[in-house]
């Protein structure tokens, strides 16, 4: 009997095969392999994205799941003509970096014999390549026609049709293009080391920001840094200096980050941000782009980009959340709890916050609750850190029944809330 060991290698699993006759293979080990240049947290949504080795020629499309990235297809692909990353205009080279699907361009708009099914641009030059002042535009993922069916491309990335058409029904605007040399399949275990590794680094920057410490925050920028707004690092750094020494009180919160590691050299942070202070709050998509700096022995901050969304949108969450908490605690009639929903400068026509304490105790302990029930909530903001809150409220205890229009002004952060006024209208 013949005993050989071979490794078999699938997009994201090495598999130990023993060969013990030439009709019988017994699959004795699988190690998953996840990929390295792929981290997310703070999301429950399943995102797709596109990632393409160059130097097997071969594209993986993953899927993160539960913030763990999965290689659900494999397909082979053709790249540049040359080797190397994309430098200028006409070199045939496939860029290297974190890109964006811009936009769908379908077969009857092209040259099938060319392109075949269709094809989606990305956004090469972004914003990096331009700071190093790369040139070139047009580089796309698309089919590949008869013209170019065992070719390689003057930079983009072609596909099969049949591999085009399966990622047509995955693909979207925005959809995440990551292109590298090579890419970084990493256990379990190496992949949680490097994850929480990649995550220190946006976590100490956002710190020092949201601290206000200044001159370690201005520490972790390259002096080539720019910005979508065109700000270098001198006029950044300024305006940064004057919202430090004005917004004492800052609240950062951030969702849905993700992370693409090109190579070791380069990472990308991609997350929703609310930002929150008693004079200003935005909300919106952040991308900041980081590099290895060789003599610091650390990852500096070359490139930064913001894409405001409704600020709206992204506190409603929180205001329903305050309501519908404050509500479950009053039913409880947990003075101390209850009170904790209240700032202190709270007022009401029998004086402030202490006075209200000793009110709702009293009823408290005179009164057995029913239910509380609201609806119709709306809102809208009298200034950054004020929110005018409006909801049909019915209440119903062993001694009243009520209806009627309940009006809450919150102070504060989302997440941070406090009521400072309280009215009701009875309907």
């Amino acid at each position: 009997m013949r005993l050989i060991t071979k490794k078999l290698y699938t997009a994201s699993v090495f598999i130990t095969v023993l060969v013990i006759s030439s009709s019988f293979l017994c699959i004795c080990f699988a190690e998953e392999k996840i990929p390295g240049n792929i981290f997310s947290e703070y999301s429950d949504n399943d995102k797709n994205v596109i990632l393409v080795e160059k130097d097997t020629e071969r594209l993986f499309f993953v899927r993160i799941t539960d913030n763990i990235p999965v290689v659900l297809n494999t397909y082979n692909v053709f790249t540049g003509k040359n080797k190397g990353d994309k430098i200028r205009e006409g070199d045939s080279r496939t860029p290297e970096g974190i890109y964006f699907v811009t936009g769908f361009i379908p077969e009857w708009k092209l040259n099938r014999n060319l392109y075949g099914a269709g094809a989606f641009p990305i956004n090469y030059p972004n914003i990096v390549d331009r700071i190093y002042n790369k040139t070139g535009h047009g580089i796309w993922l698309h089919g590949r026609g008869i013209y170019n069916n065992n070719r390689r491309t003057n930079g983009c990335i072609s596909l099969p049709n049949d591999a085009f058409l399966y990622l047509k029904q995955h693909i979207e605007v925005d959809t995440p293009v990551l292109i590298t040399r090579q890419v970084e399949f990493l256990s379990p275990k190496e992949y949680m080391k490097k994850k929480k590794e990649v995550f220190s680094i946006l976590k100490t920057f956002l710190r020092d920001w949201e601290k206000g410490n200044f001159e370690a925050f201005a520490s972790r920028f390259y002096t080539k840094f720019r910005n979508n707004s065109g700000e270098g690092l001198r006029e950044y750094l300024e305006r940064k200096r004057k919202i430090f020494a004005i917004d004492k009180k800052r609240r950062l919160k951030i969702s849905d980050l993700i992370v693409f590691k090109e190579n070791s050299s380069e990472l990308m942070y991609q997350f929703k941000q609310l930002y929150c202070s008693d004079r200003y709050i935005d909300y919106g998509i952040k991308r900041i782009y980081f590099e290895a700096d060789n003599k610091s022995n650390q990852y500096k901050v070359i490139a930064e980009e913001f894409f405001p969304e409704n600020v709206m949108t992204a506190i409603a969450p929180y205001i329903r959340d305050f309501v519908k908490r404050w509500i479950q605690t009053w039913q409880t009639q947990d003075i101390m709890k209850y009170i904790k929903f209240y700032d202190e400068s709270f007022k009401f026509e029998r004086g402030g916050l202490k006075e209200w304490e000793e009110y709702k105790e009293r009823i408290f302990s005179t009164t057995s609750i029913n239910f509380i029930k609201f609806n119709g909530l709306t809102f809208r903001l009298l200034k950054p850190s004020l929110v005018k809150v409006t909801f049909v409220q019915e209440y119903s205890s062993d001694t009243l029944k009520d209806k009627g229009i309940k009006t809450l002004v919150l102070k504060g952060c989302p997440g941070d809330y406090k009521i400072v006024v309280e009215r009701w209208n009875p309907l």
